[in-house]
């Protein structure tokens, strides 16, 4: 199947870098129609949602763009459709992800990132690409849900890359982090038990060399202590009485309460309510460290914005080019002064002998 990309457009896409590989090469193989049309064959309904995205974006900025390309960017959504409201688009590396998402036109807010070479999964949140898998490479990490990221804004993004990396078999940060808790959990569990093992070979001042023996002893004793204690009245009420009786009984006052286990919430303890008051010092280094960091990471992406745009022959957004020369003019020089020292002589020029001239002040005199 052939479809015409109306004339403006072509030339407006001929100007453009195509990061997606398979519409390049659609592109690179189509020929020209009549005028300054172009003749493609999409290999897939992909293909017509990227030229889709790049018509899209025209149409954001009518006053960026001439009418006849106004007009060729309408007329092709008519024929093609608009693009998904969510696309996935493939990289060979995630430093080739981070600057396509900062300058692609195909590109859109909440667009799920593929690298399969790095094991990277991700999605565009703004201006910044971040990754749902432990690798991330040059992508940002989230921190918590990123479901629930921003008020669920990124939900579709967050579950279709978790589905993907999934697929693909990388490692969710989600699923790092609960593997990470539940390890040290279980390093904690043995490092106790081992220090149980220890202090009971102390206490019955047995020959344990190492751990691994007080270890083997203290679970001899675990399973003495349990066969004797079973069908046995330990930790049960002892003052236990039949259902028919006279009276109950109020049993943590009475002699079983010295075997009630009160640790089933019926005694709990008051909660303790602990308030901090934050150094004011220490607020302050924070706020600037944090402010400092803000501005370092601002101007790197905007040196990376608009290194990317005159590598393609594009003119650096006004914004962009506005911070950094902001960030880079010198700084005006401010002149010292100087203090003039001297004597100021007036007068109206009619009275005889009153011209500087006639002045015995040296100051007076203009210099020779």
């Amino acid at each position: 199947m052939e479809i015409t990309i109306p004339g403006a457009l072509a030339d407006h896409l001929a100007h453009q870098y195509i990061g997606d590989d398979e519409t390049a090469a659609v592109l690179d193989a189509a020929r020209r129609g009549r005028g300054r049309t172009l003749v493609i064959k999409p290999t897939s309904t992909r293909v017509l949602h990227v030229i889709s995205r790049h018509a899209e974006h025209i149409l954001s900025i009518p006053r960026a763009y001439t009418r006849a390309t106004r007009d060729a960017a309408r007329l092709w959504i008519a024929r093609a459709g608009h693009s998904p409201a969510l696309m996935v688009h493939k990289f060979d590396s995630t430093q080739d992800a981070y600057n396509r998402t900062q300058c692609g036109d195909e590109m859109r807010d909440g667009d799920v990132l593929l690298i399969e070479r790095e094991g990277v999964v991700g999605f565009l949140r703004s201006a910044w690409p971040a990754a749902v898998t432990v690798a991330r490479g040059e992508l940002h990490g989230i921190t918590g849900d990123p479901r629930t990221l921003d008020d669920g804004r990124y939900a579709d993004s967050a579950i279709r890359a978790e589905r993907i990396a999934t697929e693909h078999g990388f490692a969710l940060a989600e699923q790092r982090l609960d593997a990470v808790e539940a390890e040290a959990a279980e390093q904690f569990d043995t490092a106790a038990h081992a220090v149980d093992a220890v202090e009971y070979a102390e206490q019955v001042e047995a020959a344990a060399d190492t751990v691994e023996d007080a270890e083997a002893l203290y679970a001899a004793a675990l399973v003495t202590e349990a066969d004797a204690s079973d069908g046995t009245w330990r930790g049960a009420w002892i003052g236990q009485q039949a259902d028919d009786g006279l009276f109950p009984l109020d049993h943590p006052a009475e002699q079983g309460a010295l075997f009630t286990n009160r640790a089933d919430g019926a005694h709990d303890a008051a909660p303790i309510t602990v308030r901090m008051t934050p150094s004011r010092n220490a607020l302050d280094r924070i706020k600037a460290k944090a402010d400092e960091d803000r501005a370092a990471y601002r101007a790197e992406m905007d040196d990376r914005q608009a290194a990317e745009h005159r590598a393609h022959g594009a003119p650096v957004p006004s914004a962009v080019q506005a911070r950094i020369d902001a960030r880079t003019a010198p700084a005006e020089q401010t002149l010292a002064r100087h203090v003039l020292e001297g004597a100021i002589v007036t007068h109206n020029g009619t009275t005889k002998g009153t011209a500087p001239k006639h002045s015995t002040d040296p100051d007076a005199h203009p210099p020779q």
